[in-house]
């Protein structure tokens, strides 16, 4: 889940790094700087590219992380079927000592 937290963060701040150079296409262009206007481009893509890669990993995660949580309730009650059954065998039933004491 942290790893999701994290992809998450980084899928965000590569949108916002988007956003910027998609601003500066758009001023550079009111300026009449195609040179700056097509490198800022070329960072926008760059920036494009990764924000895909982190979606598809966060995709990845996200179903990853819903099996887990599927299997945590029966996770928890196998360990606690065990616990019961070692609470059990550590102390023996009433009745248990009751034979024995006859």
């Amino acid at each position: 889940m942290a790893l999701q937290k994290r992809a998450e963060q980084q899928y965000n701040q590569a949108q916002a790094e988007v956003l910027k150079w998609q601003e500066i296409v758009k001023l550079a262009l009111d300026k009449g700087d195609k040179s700056l206007a097509q490198e800022a481009n070329i960072k926008k893509k760059h920036h494009i590219n990764t924000a895909n890669i982190i979606k598809n990993q966060l995709e990845k995660l996200n179903i990853q992380v819903d099996k887990l949580k599927e299997k945590l309730p029966i996770l928890e009650r196998k360990i606690n079927e065990k616990s019961i059954g070692s609470i059990d065998t550590i102390y023996p039933s009433a009745f248990e000592r009751m034979e024995a004491k006859s």
